[in-house]
């Protein structure tokens, strides 16, 4: 089943660039209605009334498409939708975005579940962005929204689990709130230093640290309130709570933007000794608590500024519990395996007929699993249709498949970040033909399809990719 796992490896991955399309409503239909569609006396981009029948996490991504790329002119209209897709987001299948720990096979649905998540289509994601864009319009607005945001409770996950909960965009909006929309009264007040204080007093994990302390830069500040919150991290570093993972997984960024604050604090003689003594009881406490498995690549002798470094015994666990586990390698055996040797043999075939003989088999099959699982698993295989039909009426053929399989599948609303990593995957197995299968999705009854397709998120149907 190597061909099949090349197969889905194959594809470029796309951070955040892609959304979604939903139901069967017909394109007509609703498209008639965006004409017609209006907010108060101005009209509404038909685009718009579209999205509104999306998925809401399509819908928040959409509006930050349009406002972005100078759709929307009217600012109040801006501000108007923005505050719409704001509160869509909430509404997001996922809340905050999930990382893969290394070592995951490629065919399981955690795999999936973390290359959807770089899309950036959970609800932290959306309004972090959507704040991003808000800030350029209505500052005060930006900052009553912020207020708003579900704020991470990051408890250490079981064992058992593959995936890692990023609190990074959170921690991105508040620098960008600290920076931006605080007055310059209340700067001189240090309001702004004030709030900084109680984001960093609300961190529970390791990686929540990496992602403050990576977003600080951004935040002018005078030497004394530089100095008031690298003791706050330092602090910090003391007693957040041991988790093994998303320290191992977070290490990496901290060491490196710890680097930068002990540079710029021993330039300002802002505690630099205090920082680095933090880090190094921070490092011996997380190595020595009870570790989830598998052991994870750190790169401590890479620190190069540790003083003094890490003896064998600091960094040894009291205890070793157990290591995450798969439900269901996809590929592994029985039907799934069948029809994956199937279409090795295809990709061999050169008799008439042998495309015809797999679409049979392929419609017959039921992979096992959930819901979910079935779709991942029958995306993988219409991929590979995609990538080694040759032109002519079996090519044909597969990016009909393509689009039908698509625009059927529950998939599209029950898992919609992943629904639309599928459809952006197939785009891009399409090579020559994308332009053709981006029109098709445009034309398609799926709103989800036609809406990034308009949106130009899968490239250009002229032929120009993105």
């Amino acid at each position: 089943m190597n061909l099949v796992i090349g197969f889905l490896w194959r594809r470029v991955g796309r951070s955040g660039d892609r959304p979604r399309t939903r139901g069967s409503a017909p394109l007509c239909a609703t498209l008639t209605l965006g004409v017609m569609g209006w907010a108060g006396d101005r009209p509404v981009p038909p685009m718009v009334e579209l999205a509104r029948t999306a998925a809401p996490e399509f819908f928040a991504d959409a509006i930050l498409r349009l406002v972005h790329g100078g759709k929307i002119p009217p600012r109040d209209l801006q501000v108007e939708l923005l505050e719409d897709a704001f509160a869509a987001a909430s509404g997001a299948k996922e809340p905050i975005r999930l990382i893969g720990l290394p070592g995951i096979p490629p065919d399981t649905r955690e795999i999936y579940r973390s290359k959807a998540g770089e899309l950036g289509l959970d609800a932290l994601s959306l309004q972090s962005r959507i704040l991003r864009e808000m800030v350029t319009l209505d500052r005060p607005k930006a900052r009553a929204m912020f207020e708003r945001i579900a704020r991470p409770k990051l408890e250490p996950r079981p064992c058992a689990e593959a995936l890692i909960a990023d609190a990074s965009p959170y921690y991105e909006a508040a620098a960008l709130m600290a920076q931006s929309t605080f007055t310059d009264r209340e700067k001189e007040s240090e309001l702004h230093v004030q709030f900084l204080s109680a984001v960093l007093a609300g961190a529970r994990s390791p990686n929540e640290l990496a992602a403050y302390a990576h977003a600080l830069p951004s935040v002018a500040l005078s030497n004394a309130q530089w100095r008031l919150l690298v003791a706050g991290i330092a602090a910090k570093l003391e007693t957040i709570p041991a988790d093994y993972r998303p320290f191992a997984m977070s290490l990496d960024a901290m060491q490196s933007e710890l680097a930068t604050l002990m540079d710029l604090a021993r330039a300002n003689q802002l505690g630099a000794d205090e920082l680095a003594q933090a880090f190094r009881q921070y490092l011996v406490h997380q190595l020595k608590a009870p570790r989830c498995g598998p052991d994870l690549a750190l790169g401590l002798d890479q620190i190069g500024w540790l003083r003094p470094p890490l003896s064998e015994e600091e960094t040894a666990p009291d205890k070793r519990n157990e290591s995450y586990t798969i439900d269901r390698v996809y590929f592994a055996n029985g039907d799934a395996k069948s029809i994956g040797d199937s279409l090795m043999r295809l990709r061999a075939a050169n008799r008439p007929g042998a495309f015809s003989d797999f679409l049979r088999d392929f419609a017959a099959w039921q992979p096992d699993g959930s819901e979910i699982d079935v779709f991942h698993q029958k995306s993988t295989i219409v991929r590979a249709l995609l990538e080694i039909t040759r032109p002519g009426e079996d090519r044909d053929r597969a990016l009909k498949l393509c689009i039908a399989f698509l625009q059927s599948s529950q998939a599209e609303r029950a898992n919609p970040a992943e629904w639309l990593w599928e459809a952006g995957a197939m785009a891009d197995m399409a090579g020559a033909d994308r332009p053709k299968l981006i029109a098709a999705f445009e034309a398609s009854a799926s709103v989800s399809l036609s809406l990034y397709a308009k949106l130009g998120y899968f490239g250009s149907s002229s032929g120009t990719s993105k």
